[in-house]
């Protein structure tokens, strides 16, 4: 997808916006976000404060070209789910590979996309508290080219939004998907025949448009991924039943979307609602993990992942995401402390996975196996070290992260580098 010129606009003046060392990961100064890849650092020869957490840009081009081939494949569409790394210059790189509209989680996060200009934007989620409600409405109103999609899971909140698009007036229906849930989960009605009832309530009103139906697999419960993969399963049938049940209510030449996919079962959707199992919609996946990927979760759970995924590695996804600090203190024979903390680095999922060595601005070498993240607190991360390792006081360790969608949010700027840790530019975020 081309951007569009008020987008464009939007990137090339964050190009210019001055950043200084009270960035976490800068160094003291003021640069030009623009000219942070024309300052000859490199993260390995002490250019930069660590910790800090860099981006692999060759690898996340690599992860966007693999996602949008394999959506091609399946003729399904890409709605990358943003929250993963509420960053502009990533949004733009995954449309400008083909992805056919952003998925956002809040108005918080809509409204950063809209700041840049973005028209497209499926929000993935319940609106009617009464700003959001008005937000969406006066948006519209303002702004024909705006195309946003919205969440609808009761009479309620199609009550809430018609009101809000009455008085702001847009001057065309808002475009909603009726959501159905799992038992035991969060938003979304719980049968198919409730559902059928609120696609029936949607139509009645003239504020909003009946765009099709949404789920979200991701939430399966299960001892193991093989369990939670046949909850999902489950769960996705419903989808489809819901989506065979209501495709009728609309107009046969109309585009009926039906859309899930987080970024571990997405082949499961594809199975289920894809367009040989469901030729009646349109198939619109929402995963974001995908865009820089992960060494641990999503590496052992998604579809294109090391563990589950093709056995040629050009065709998997690749980690883009990696996190340098310095080894502060040897305290006992098997034990370092390193310089990055829970501040830095998600432990939500997994501990970060020791990757990489350097020492004095070498290169960067593995660091093999023996090597364990056991504990991290604030500021600290305790490393067990492998029997007579040669690490020291000073030397600096590159560790893979687990689960992106809380690495991105502790980092305001992150830095983008080449195989050597050279830097290459630097990414914004907005959390």
């Amino acid at each position: 997808m081309t951007l569009t010129p008020a987008f464009q606009s939007a990137l090339n003046g964050l190009q210019n916006e001055t950043l200084t060392g009270r960035e976490k990961g800068l160094p003291a100064g003021a640069w030009r976000l623009g000219d942070l890849g024309k300052q000859g650092w490199n993260i390995l020869r002490g250019d930069v404060p660590l910790p800090a957490m860099v981006i692999r840009w060759m690898d996340v081009e690599h992860n966007i070209q693999l996602m949008q081939d394999y959506c091609d494949q399946h003729a399904a569409w890409l709605s990358p789910h943003g929250k993963t790394t509420m960053a502009p210059q990533i949004f733009a790189a995954q449309l400008e590979g083909g992805s056919w509209a952003i998925t956002l989680a809040n108005i918080p996060q809509l409204q950063v996309a809209r700041s840049f200009g973005m028209d497209r934007v499926l929000l993935a989620n319940e609106a009617i508290n009464d700003y959001d409600a008005h937000f969406l409405a006066r948006e519209m109103a303002g702004h024909p080219a705006f195309e946003p999609y919205v969440l609808v899971d009761s009479a309620e909140a199609v009550g809430r939004l018609a009101r809000a698009l009455e008085r702001d007036n847009p001057g065309r229906p808002l475009n909603v998907f009726v959501e159905l849930g799992m038992p035991g989960g969060r938003c979304g009605i719980r049968t198919v025949d409730d559902a059928q009832s609120l696609a029936q309530v949607v139509l009645g009103s003239s504020q909003v448009h009946l765009a099709g139906v949404e789920g979200y697999e991701g939430i399966a419960p299960g001892a193991n991924h093989a369990e939670a993969a046949g909850g999902a399963s489950v769960f996705l049938k419903r989808l489809a039943e819901a989506a065979r049940a209501i495709r009728p209510m609309v107009g046969p030449d109309e585009t009926f979307l039906v859309t899930a996919g987080g970024s571990m079962f997405f082949d499961l959707v594809v199975d289920h609602l894809g367009k040989e199992a469901l030729p009646e919609a349109q198939l619109v996946l929402r995963s974001g993990g995908y865009v820089t990927h992960d060494a641990v979760h999503y590496a052992d759970t998604s579809p294109l992942g090391g563990k589950l995924g093709p056995v040629e590695t050009e065709a998997q996804l690749r980690p883009a995401l990696e996190i340098w600090s310095t080894v502060l203190s040897r305290p006992e024979p098997d034990l370092a402390i390193l310089s990055m903390g829970k501040r830095d680095v998600p432990i939500d999922l997994d501990m970060p996975v020791p990757l990489f060595w350097s020492r004095a601005g070498a290169a960067a070498l593995p660091l093999g196996p023996g090597y364990q993240v056991f504990r991290v607190n604030d500021q600290h991360t305790y490393l067990r070290l492998a029997h007579g390792s040669d690490l020291q006081v000073g030397d600096v360790v590159g560790c893979g992260i687990s689960h992106p969608c809380t690495a991105f949010d502790k980092w305001r700027v992150l830095l983008t580098v080449d195989e050597e840790r050279n830097v290459t530019g630097g990414v914004k975020t907005y959390f």
